[in-house]
């Protein structure tokens, strides 16, 4: 286990403990340490903590070691001290405070009633004391006076004080609204409540005098909030007080008069109130007297009552409509859907209302209406057989009063089909009657077929035809494809088809294979590196059963070459076989190089071009493709070129001269100090300071202006900056000092050398007046430091009023407190001289409170107030309705409250519970119950009700309240059960009330059979539906009729239901109405000779005779020509004849194929069929249309087979085509040819040479022009001009060197092409006289030519003059290298040697003097100097040989002095057994002859002294040694 800092001191003390127990006997010199009592004292100021015992050892909880400790902060500190002897310990609490600087706040005002909270921060070893007697850091106070706050700690006493009002709030009126004659002058008062004032005009005063009609206000603002009140006047001289002449009143209701004027009223009813009500139309007048006299009247009229009628609910045939109507006016009209006109067409089913306004209220009436739709088919037109089965139809949801009759007699919604042939279903109903008509086909059995199993094409697409199968039977193919019976297939894989009809399913699969003929070479070009052992890979294009052969023998699909020239491969399969070729190019290797890695300075830039190399791609390390570039930025760039041989690369590092930036700043040092000016930046060469130094940086020490000259490859800067010298801070704040309440102590330090202030407070004033007590610390800072001194300032408090007016219960004493700490004596109106006094009774009371500042009397007034006896009266009970009343108001009390939260000192109480009121005075809350129970009156609970004979029900009269029952067949439950009609009573009583309640029961009997009879057929009249008699039932027929008895006239279904207690009967009937029969088949009809048309004679119930024999309603026939029927039925006979017509469809497509037409032609489209109905897109309706401009045309034509379209594009040919041979261009003469032609399709082409294909290969130089002719004879030309050129020869010279001034001229050598340098420059011939790279390029066809000349400007050194101080007998060796940088100067370009004829390039001086050092190449000789100066190098110190340190001021300390610089020293004193018994590193700190605070004897004694110094940039140590007598 690790010991944290308590168990080491534990365990320090505990061992120390018992050491001194074991040798306490022999040797009692154990430490003592006592660090004193748990101290407080202010924050600022420092506490020294001594625990010193000879020849001890020390650790203390801050882990310090030495026999004293300087505290600041709060904490606990212990400390162990250990000897020989033993160990002892001991601990203190510190608590250090601050400052108690405090505000409450300005004075404030608050409204009667709250509650106001003061409080400071509480801190820690503070005292509180409040004018109150409270000694927290926080009261509340919710009376008017004045607080004050007296705080203390370790820093001082510390007051403030705030004085509360309390407002009421306001409290005024400025009367009622009225009426004032014009000419007088009204007075508004807002009375005498307290608060600003801000009246509706603007002004503040407490009254406003006006004499105009208007509405006027005033707020009055405190503390309790903004009040309000406002007063309209009316000034008058007419008659006008009713805002309208008239008004309108609703049927029913009543209107109220009024007005708000002022006066006495007199109504035409003889009534004299401010207002009155009536409920009649009629004139009605008032008159208003109020010093002026005025009179209206006013007209009530009636609002009329709308009665809207829409009519009965009723249901209508599809088709059909309904308008309702709405004739009535003066109102306003809102129907259902939202419209408001006269009327409201109905054609949809639903419920549908009319809402009448009159400005009352809203009037409704409302209609439900239903419609009957028709029919709708669901039966398929064509429905398949198989033999010996059957088929099963449904005529589907035709509705609930349909009537159903198939062609086979069947009349229910299904029907099952077993034979072949025409069939029909006839639906009826009251609306309609339709009959449809289907077919049913027989169907054999399947065996399809798709032919081989496997097939294999050669073609891009193959026909799959379907066989055994037809297109009734229900075809799918695995493509998704339906109903067809072949497909076209244009990919390999397999195939199915599925073929069912109603006997049965059949399938087949086909695997087809499509082959297609093989491919070439996947390129035409391939580029072989012409380094030994490479090879290139080609590739044919890959098709499935492909094979090849190579003319190298390979039989694969790629194939490895190795030599340039002409490969070819034979391709092949069973579909084709072909021959391909690929030629393979040989190219060389690259080689390139960025150049040498480079230094720019700020504005240069290095060009790249690499555009002459021959490589496939160039990729630069930002993604760059671009083999010229301008570099001007630092970064590494990499260059990577592709090519067949591989990939080479190059990286390119350039770096820039950094910038020089001033960054020296202006220093400020206490006299006596120095600061380090550092000028060192980031690529410079030299530097040379104004005092002559050439560092980076120097040590300044006396005020004035530094400059430094700044060196680099690339610019040279001068920086400065200025030194100033400021002096030590001495000053005093005074002396302690202590001040009246309201007075205080100026301070003013101002005057002083100090750069800022900082008092413990946090202010930075350099002026203050102390006019709070504490402790004010005031540090004055400079640049040689902070300067601190504190001054205490203590303040006597005035004394203050304390005591407040109170209440007392009778019979009790009272405690009148008015101490304070401030007060030096107190005298009370009965002569006490203490600070309390005890009153028994009421009465004013005043104390005279003193003190050294001020003298004050406060006075208090004491009141008396008596206990509250009250009694609730006894708990009663009463009947609903009834009430119990408690009055209160008797009782003198503060507050009142009871249980249920009311605040009233009367009450009526009407609810059961019990209710506590608690009455509050200043003697405390005296509290009385009372319970309270309301009784119910017994209810009725009874209603009429019918029963089925035979059956029981259950009466249940059930309440709470009820004390008793008696039933009128003497029953006393409050239920019984009854199973007979009759009429029953019951008796129901408590002590309320006795009521009887009674009901009615109806016994009915079970219902008879209902039959409506058979459904029937009649021609014409009334047929009267009877449902019979049944015992007290309801009758609801499907038209809502409520009746025994329905008469109809119309084809329907009718039904009916009858329903008592003792269930529901339904019954239904169709009713057929039929005339004489109806002729139907019309003149002529048409089909489609694929269909088979089936023709109707309707009429059902009728009988048939066709002029094919058949006797059915409906006939089929497949051939054409006339037809007639014979219709029968009761009510008599028709025939009708119709002619049938076949048709056949067309051929698709009708129109002929897309085509093109010359501008100005036009083309004649047909149809092809003019019997066939024709809508062309234009809308014209010809089998014929003529048109001459470009477009999609489309036709539809008709006939009974249907509707086919067909649509064809018309392009019109305008102008020829153009072309563009491209731009002039140019080649190189006799070496290269170029193709130039164009891809339009013409009809013919014409070179100017001649030739007539669409592209020629020219090699000589003119210019080419071609001529295209189209189909409509357009012509189109273009011309291309080709220049030959020759290659070029560039040869700039040798790189050379020139001196500075001098000038070269550069001549390219090329004149018939533009020559461009790399710097921008263009021409052949060209000056240059500065240094660098000088690129000419030229391009023509043949290609890029370009030279480079580096040209070098020879340097002229720049030397600065050498300036060497070296110490008198001492050498000094001069090595040229070590003064001249050999990577920024090459020596081998100069002859180098000294004035005086030396060569030496080292060399050695032993005098000052000046020298120069001579640099000569071919431009010129260039000098160094140097100046050399020697000095006395020395340090000496005195070490004196004794010492007296006896008190006397002369030899008292013992140690070295002397007058130069030392920068490093130590001393160190032995005594004769060769202990260390003083040891410095300062100078200046010398042996006082002490050791461990004990004095040394006298004698003699060993010291050792080390120190350094610098001279000349170099440094020195000696070492000093010897003895020193101790004198005493």
């Amino acid at each position: 286990m690790g010991l944290t800092g308590k168990n080491v001191r534990v365990l320090v003390s505990l061992v120390g403990y018992l050491l001194c127990l074991f040798t306490q006997a022999q040797s009692p010199c154990a430490p003592h340490v006592n660090l004193g009592s748990n101290i407080n004292f202010c924050s600022g100021n420092t506490l020294t903590l001594s625990a010193f015992n000879p020849n001890s050892t020390y650790l203390w909880s801050t882990g310090s070691t030495s026999p004293s400790i300087t505290v600041t902060s709060t904490g606990s500190y212990w400390v162990v001290v250990t000897n020989s002897c033993g160990s002892a310990s001991d601990t203190i609490d510190i608590l250090t405070a601050t400052p108690l600087f405090f505000n409450l706040g300005p004075n404030q005002t608050l409204c009667a009633g709250s509650t106001l909270n003061l409080n400071i921060p509480f801190q820690t070893g503070t005292t509180y004391l409040w004018s109150t007697g409270s000694t927290s850091n926080t009261i509340n106070v919710n009376s008017a006076g004045t607080y004050w706050l007296r705080a203390a700690n370790a820093c001082g006493v510390f007051t403030d004080t705030i004085t509360v009002n309390y407002d009421s709030p306001a409290n005024f009126n400025l009367g009622p609204n009225r009426i004032v004659c014009l000419g007088t002058n009204v007075n508004l008062s807002s009375g005498t409540a307290n608060g600003t004032r801000l009246w509706s005009d603007g002004s503040t005063g407490n009254s406003l005098s006006v004499n105009s009609s208007g509405t006027y206000w005033v707020e009055v603002t405190n503390a309790c909030g903004v009040f309000r009140d406002t007063v309209s006047l009316n000034f008058v001289n007419s008659n006008q007080i009713f805002s309208s002449d008239t008004l309108s009143l609703c049927s029913g209701s009543s209107l109220n008069l009024n007005s708000n004027l002022s006066g006495s009223y007199l109504w035409s009813t003889g009534a004299s109130s401010t207002s009155i009500s009536v409920n009649t139309p009629g004139l009605y007048w008032l008159q208003i007297t109020d010093g002026c006299v005025i009179r209206d009247s006013i007209y009530i009229e009636g609002v009329p009552i709308p009665n809207p009628s829409l009519g009965a609910d009723t249901t209508l045939c599809a088709g059909q409509s309904l308008s309702l109507t709405d004739n009535s006016s003066g109102f306003t009209r809102l129907w259902s859907d939202g419209s408001s006109g006269a009327s409201l067409n109905i054609n949809s089913a639903g419920s549908y209302w009319l809402r009448l306004d009159n400005g009352c209220q809203f009037y409704y009436d409302s209609i439900t209406v239903g419609f009957t739709p028709n029919f709708v088919n669901s039966l398929a037109d064509t429905s398949h057989l198989c033999p010996g089965g059957s088929l099963s139809f449904n005529a589907g949801n035709a509705g609930s009063n349909t009537s159903y009759l198939w062609s086979n007699g069947d009349v229910s919604q299904n029907a099952i089909y077993s034979s072949v042939g025409n069939h029909w279903l006839r639906l009826s109903n009251s609306c309609f009657t339709d009959t449809f008509h289907f077919v049913i086909l027989a169907d054999s059995s399947l065996s399809v077929s798709l032919g081989p199993d496997n097939v294999s094409s050669c073609s891009n697409s193959y026909t799959l035809q379907l066989q055994g199968a037809s297109l009734n039977d229900n075809i799918l193919w695995s493509t998704g494809q339906s109903q067809t019976l072949s497909i076209n297939a244009n990919s390999s894989g397999q195939y199915w088809v599925q073929v069912s009809n109603a006997c049965g399913t059949s399938s087949d699969t086909v695997n087809l294979q499509l082959v297609a003929p093989p491919l070439g070479i996947t390129q035409d070009t391939l580029l072989l590196c012409s380094n030994p052992g490479s090879s290139v890979q080609a590739s044919a294009i890959n098709r499935p059963f492909t094979h090849w052969l190579w003319d190298n023998g390979d039989t694969t699909q790629s194939t490895i070459l190795n030599s340039s020239g002409y490969h070819s491969v034979m391709a092949f399969n069973f579909c084709d076989t072909i021959y391909d070729s690929v030629y393979v190019k040989s190219v060389s290797s690259l080689n390139f190089s960025l150049g040498p890695d480079t230094t720019l300075c700020p504005g240069e830039r290095i060009r790249i071009d690499l555009s002459a190399l021959s490589a496939d791609s160039v990729i630069w390390n930002n993604g760059s493709r671009n083999p010229v570039r301008n570099l001007s930025s630092t970064g590494t760039y990499s260059l990577t070129l592709y090519s067949a041989c591989g990939i080479q690369w190059d990286t390119l590092q350039i770096t820039a001269t950094p910038s020089l930036n001033t960054s020296l700043t202006n220093q400020e040092v206490c006299a006596g100090d120095s600061v380090f000016f550092d000028a060192s930046q980031l690529g410079a060469l030299h530097y040379l300071w104004n005092t002559g130094d050439m560092s980076a940086g120097i040590w300044a020490s006396s005020s004035g202006t530094y400059s430094v000259s700044i060196f680099n490859n690339c610019d040279t800067l001068i920086d400065s900056a200025q030194l100033s010298l400021a002096q030590p801070i001495v000053f005093s704040l005074g002396a302690d000092t202590t001040v009246c309440e309201g007075d205080g102590k100026f301070v003013d330090l101002s005057n002083l050398n100090a750069d800022a202030v900082l008092w413990s407070n946090g202010s930075t004033s350099f002026s203050r007046n102390l006019n709070n007590p504490g402790t004010y610390i005031a540090t004055l800072s400079n640049i040689c430091g902070s300067y601190s001194d504190t001054i205490l300032i203590s303040q006597t408090l005035k004394p203050i009023p304390i005591l407040n007016d109170t209440t007392m219960c009778t019979g009790t004493s009272f405690q009148l407190n008015a101490s304070q700490a401030q007060a030096s004596n107190y005298l009370w109106d009965n002569g006490s001289t203490t600070s309390i006094r005890t009153v028994n009774g009421a009465g004013t009371y005043w104390v005279s409170i003193r003190n050294a500042c001020d003298t004050l009397i406060d006075t208090v007034v004491v009141n008396e107030v008596q206990s509250i006896v009250y009694d609730l009266g006894p708990d009663t009970t009463f009947c609903a309705g009834g009430a119990k009343f408690i009055d209160l108001n008797a009782f003198v009390a503060d507050s009142i409250h009871w249980s249920d939260g009311s605040g009233l000192w009367q009450r009526t109480i009407t609810n059961s519970g019990q209710y506590v009121a608690t009455i509050y005075n200043s003697c405390g809350a005296f509290a009385d119950t009372i319970n309270v129970q309301v009784t119910l009156f017994p209810e009725k609970r009874l209603s009429d009700t019918t029963i089925c004979s035979g059956s029981t029900i259950n009466l249940d009269v059930s309440q709470a309240q009820a004390s008793s029952y008696l039933w009128s067949n003497g029953s006393t439950a409050s239920t019984i059960n009854v199973n007979s009609g009759g009429v029953y009573w019951v008796s129901i009583r408590n002590a309320c009330d006795t009521i009887i309640d009674s009901i009615n029961i109806i016994e009915d009997q079970p219902l008879q059979s209902l039959n409506l009879g058979n459904d029937t057929i009649f021609c014409s009249g009334n047929l009267t539906l009877d449902a019979g008699s049944h015992s007290n039932a309801t009758y609801l027929w499907q038209d809502g009729s409520t009746g025994r008895q329905f008469t109809t006239s119309g084809t329907g279904t009718y039904f009916v239901e009858v329903q008592n207690a003792c269930g529901i009967l339904r019954d239904t009937i169709n009713v057929l109405v039929t005339g004489p029969p109806q002729i139907i088949l019309g003149d002529f009809v048409q089909y489609c000779d694929n269909n088979t048309l089936t023709l109707s004679a309707q009429n059902p119930g009728s009988s048939y005779l066709w002029s094919t024999g058949d006797t059915t309603q409906t006939v089929s026939i497949s051939s054409p020509g006339p037809y007639w029927v014979t219709i029968t039925n009761p009510c008599g006979t028709a025939s009708d004849t119709i002619i049938a017509q076949v048709e056949s469809p067309p051929q698709l497509p009708f129109l002929q194929n897309d085509t093109l037409i010359c501008l100005g032609d036009t083309i004649e489209l047909n149809t092809g069929y003019p019997n066939m109905s024709t809508l062309w897109s234009d809308g014209s309706r010809d089998f014929r249309l003529e048109v001459d401009r470009a477009g999609n045309y489309s036709a539809i034509i008709s006939n009974s087979c249907g509707n086919f379209k067909d649509t064809i594009a018309i392009s019109v040919w305008s102008n020829p085509l153009p072309f563009d041979l491209g731009a002039d261009t140019s080649i190189c003469a006799n070496s290269s040819s170029i193709s130039i032609g164009t891809d339009v399709d013409a009809v013919s082409y014409l070179w100017s040479t001649g030739a007539t294909s669409d592209s020629i290969t020219v090699s000589q130089s003119g210019t080419y022009t071609l001529t295209t002719t189209d189909f409509c004879g357009y012509t189109f030309s273009d011309s291309i001009t080709i220049d030959g050129h020759n290659p070029l020869n560039i040869d700039l010279g040798d790189n050379q060197t020139i001196c500075a001034g001098d000038s070269l001229l550069l001549d390219a050598g090329v004149t018939e092409h533009e020559v461009v340098w790399n710097d921008g420059f263009v021409g052949p011939l060209r000056n240059v006289n500065e240094a660098g790279v000088y690129i000419a390029t030229s391009i023509n066809a043949c290609g890029t030519y370009r030279d480079t000349i580096e040209i070098f400007i020879k340097p002229i050194p720049s030397f600065s003059d050498q300036n060497f101080l070296f110490c008198e007998d001492d050498s000094l060796l001069v090595r040229i290298s070590d003064i001249i940088d050999s990577s920024d100067f090459n020596f081998n370009n100069y002859s180098i040697y000294w004035e005086d004829g030396s060569a030496l390039d080292e060399r050695y001086f032993y005098d000052d003097g000046d020298f120069t050092l001579l640099f000569e190449d071919y431009c010129e000789a260039y000098p160094l100097y140097f100046q050399l100066e020697t000095k006395l190098c020395f340090c000496p110190l005195f070490v004196p040989n004794a010492f007296s340190p006896n008190g006397d001021g002369k030899n008292e300390v013992f140690g070295a002095t002397g007058d130069c610089e030392v920068r490093a020293y130590s001393i160190e004193i032995f005594n004769r057994w060769g202990e260390s018994i003083f040891f410095s590193r300062e100078k200046d700190q010398h042996w006082d002859g002490n050791h461990n605070g004990t004095a040394s004897p006298a004698g003699t004694y060993f010291y050792r002294i080390i120190y350094e110094w610098a001279d000349l940039k170099r440094g020195y140590t000696e070492e000093k040694t010897g003895t020193v007598t101790l004198i005493r």
